[in-house]
Protein backbone atom coordinates (compact mmCIF):
# COMPACT_ATOMS: atom_id res chain seq x y z
CA UNK A 1 0.00 0.00 0.00
CA UNK A 2 2.76 2.42 0.90
CA UNK A 3 4.85 1.59 -2.19
CA UNK A 4 1.88 2.08 -4.50
CA UNK A 5 0.66 5.24 -2.76
CA UNK A 6 -2.61 3.54 -1.75
CA UNK A 7 -2.32 4.24 1.99
CA UNK A 8 -3.19 7.88 1.67
CA UNK A 9 -6.06 7.14 -0.70
CA UNK A 10 -7.53 4.38 1.50
CA UNK A 11 -7.37 6.57 4.59
CA UNK A 12 -8.74 9.55 2.67
CA UNK A 13 -12.35 10.56 2.19
CA UNK A 14 -12.99 8.26 -0.75
CA UNK A 15 -16.05 8.56 -2.97
CA UNK A 16 -18.68 8.86 -0.22
CA UNK A 17 -19.77 11.98 1.61
CA UNK A 18 -18.99 12.28 5.31
CA UNK A 19 -22.69 11.86 6.08
CA UNK A 20 -22.98 8.65 4.05
CA UNK A 21 -19.76 7.33 5.59
CA UNK A 22 -20.95 7.99 9.13
CA UNK A 23 -24.51 6.74 8.57
CA UNK A 24 -23.38 3.53 6.88
CA UNK A 25 -20.74 2.95 9.55
CA UNK A 26 -23.26 3.35 12.38
CA UNK A 27 -25.84 1.09 10.69
CA UNK A 28 -23.16 -1.50 9.98
CA UNK A 29 -22.00 -1.43 13.61
CA UNK A 30 -25.53 -1.83 14.98
CA UNK A 31 -26.39 -4.64 12.58
CA UNK A 32 -23.20 -6.54 13.22
CA UNK A 33 -23.47 -6.10 16.99
CA UNK A 34 -26.95 -7.64 16.80
CA UNK A 35 -25.53 -10.60 14.84
CA UNK A 36 -22.84 -11.07 17.51
CA UNK A 37 -25.44 -10.98 20.30
CA UNK A 38 -27.65 -13.48 18.47
CA UNK A 39 -24.78 -15.90 17.83
CA UNK A 40 -23.51 -15.58 21.40
CA UNK A 41 -26.97 -16.19 22.81
CA UNK A 42 -27.57 -19.18 20.51
CA UNK A 43 -24.18 -20.63 21.48
CA UNK A 44 -24.66 -19.94 25.19
CA UNK A 45 -21.58 -17.74 25.40
CA UNK A 46 -20.52 -14.17 25.88
CA UNK A 47 -20.80 -11.62 23.04
CA UNK A 48 -17.12 -10.89 23.67
CA UNK A 49 -14.62 -13.77 23.34
CA UNK A 50 -13.10 -14.78 26.70
CA UNK A 51 -9.47 -13.91 25.84
CA UNK A 52 -10.60 -10.50 24.57
CA UNK A 53 -12.68 -9.95 27.69
CA UNK A 54 -9.71 -10.81 29.89
CA UNK A 55 -7.49 -8.33 28.01
CA UNK A 56 -10.13 -5.60 28.22
CA UNK A 57 -10.60 -6.19 31.95
CA UNK A 58 -6.85 -6.17 32.56
CA UNK A 59 -6.29 -2.91 30.67
CA UNK A 60 -9.29 -1.30 32.34
CA UNK A 61 -8.25 -2.32 35.86
CA UNK A 62 -4.66 -1.22 35.32
CA UNK A 63 -5.03 1.91 33.21
CA UNK A 64 -8.73 2.81 33.17
CA UNK A 65 -11.48 3.25 30.61
CA UNK A 66 -9.65 5.94 28.62
CA UNK A 67 -6.71 3.64 27.92
CA UNK A 68 -9.10 0.81 27.05
CA UNK A 69 -10.93 3.02 24.56
CA UNK A 70 -7.67 4.23 23.04
CA UNK A 71 -6.23 0.73 22.69
CA UNK A 72 -9.26 -1.47 21.98
CA UNK A 73 -11.64 0.97 20.32
CA UNK A 74 -9.22 3.04 18.27
CA UNK A 75 -5.75 1.51 17.76
CA UNK A 76 -6.92 -2.08 17.28
CA UNK A 77 -9.57 -1.18 14.65
CA UNK A 78 -7.11 1.02 12.75
CA UNK A 79 -4.55 -1.79 12.70
CA UNK A 80 -7.06 -4.46 11.69
CA UNK A 81 -8.71 -2.34 8.99
CA UNK A 82 -5.39 -1.40 7.42
CA UNK A 83 -4.18 -5.01 7.57
CA UNK A 84 -7.32 -6.88 6.48
CA UNK A 85 -9.27 -4.43 4.31
CA UNK A 86 -6.22 -2.52 3.13
CA UNK A 87 -3.18 -4.73 2.68
CA UNK A 88 -4.71 -8.21 2.40
CA UNK A 89 -7.78 -7.31 0.36
CA UNK A 90 -5.65 -5.31 -2.08
CA UNK A 91 -3.04 -8.08 -2.34
CA UNK A 92 -5.65 -10.79 -2.89
CA UNK A 93 -7.48 -8.64 -5.47
CA UNK A 94 -4.44 -8.65 -7.76
CA UNK A 95 -4.69 -12.44 -8.07
CA UNK A 96 -8.29 -13.34 -7.22
CA UNK A 97 -10.42 -10.38 -8.27
CA UNK A 98 -12.42 -8.17 -5.92
CA UNK A 99 -15.12 -10.64 -4.82
CA UNK A 100 -12.84 -13.54 -3.93
CA UNK A 101 -10.34 -11.14 -2.38
CA UNK A 102 -13.07 -9.88 -0.09
CA UNK A 103 -14.06 -13.41 0.91
CA UNK A 104 -10.41 -14.34 1.53
CA UNK A 105 -9.65 -11.36 3.76
CA UNK A 106 -12.94 -11.84 5.64
CA UNK A 107 -12.15 -15.53 6.22
CA UNK A 108 -8.73 -14.62 7.61
CA UNK A 109 -10.32 -11.92 9.78
CA UNK A 110 -12.79 -14.46 11.19
CA UNK A 111 -10.05 -17.03 11.78
CA UNK A 112 -7.77 -14.45 13.41
CA UNK A 113 -10.40 -13.91 16.10
CA UNK A 114 -10.30 -17.67 16.84
CA UNK A 115 -13.67 -18.12 18.48
CA UNK A 116 -15.79 -21.17 17.66
CA UNK A 117 -19.14 -19.40 18.10
CA UNK A 118 -18.34 -15.81 17.09
CA UNK A 119 -15.92 -16.33 14.18
CA UNK A 120 -18.85 -16.43 11.73
CA UNK A 121 -19.90 -12.98 12.96
CA UNK A 122 -16.35 -11.72 12.49
CA UNK A 123 -16.40 -13.23 8.99
CA UNK A 124 -19.61 -11.30 8.23
CA UNK A 125 -18.03 -8.14 9.66
CA UNK A 126 -15.02 -8.71 7.40
CA UNK A 127 -17.24 -9.21 4.35
CA UNK A 128 -19.29 -6.09 5.07
CA UNK A 129 -16.22 -3.98 5.90
CA UNK A 130 -14.47 -5.15 2.73
CA UNK A 131 -17.54 -4.39 0.64
CA UNK A 132 -17.96 -0.84 1.97
CA UNK A 133 -14.22 -0.25 1.60
CA UNK A 134 -14.41 -1.26 -2.04
CA UNK A 135 -17.61 0.70 -2.69
CA UNK A 136 -16.49 3.88 -0.93
CA UNK A 137 -12.83 3.77 -1.95
CA UNK A 138 -11.83 4.36 1.65
CA UNK A 139 -11.35 2.55 4.95
CA UNK A 140 -13.31 5.23 6.81
CA UNK A 141 -16.75 3.58 6.80
CA UNK A 142 -15.38 0.22 7.92
CA UNK A 143 -13.29 2.02 10.51
CA UNK A 144 -16.31 3.87 11.91
CA UNK A 145 -18.20 0.58 12.28
CA UNK A 146 -15.23 -1.23 13.82
CA UNK A 147 -14.51 1.59 16.29
CA UNK A 148 -18.16 1.70 17.39
CA UNK A 149 -18.36 -2.08 17.85
CA UNK A 150 -15.20 -2.15 19.97
CA UNK A 151 -16.14 1.02 21.89
CA UNK A 152 -19.47 -0.57 22.78
CA UNK A 153 -17.65 -3.59 24.23
CA UNK A 154 -15.36 -1.32 26.28
CA UNK A 155 -18.25 0.79 27.58
CA UNK A 156 -20.37 -2.28 28.38
CA UNK A 157 -17.50 -3.77 30.34
CA UNK A 158 -16.98 -0.50 32.26
CA UNK A 159 -20.68 -0.29 33.06
CA UNK A 160 -21.01 -3.92 34.11
CA UNK A 161 -17.89 -3.84 36.28
CA UNK A 162 -18.83 -0.60 38.04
Amino acid sequence: LVARGRTRRLLGAGRWSARRTLTTGVLLAVGLRLIVFALARAGGGSPTPEPTLEMLESVQQTFGLSANLLWAALLTPITEEVLFRGILREAFATRLGDRLANVAQAALFGLAHAHAILSPAFFVLGLAAGRVTQASGSLRTALVAHVLINAFACLALAYLSA
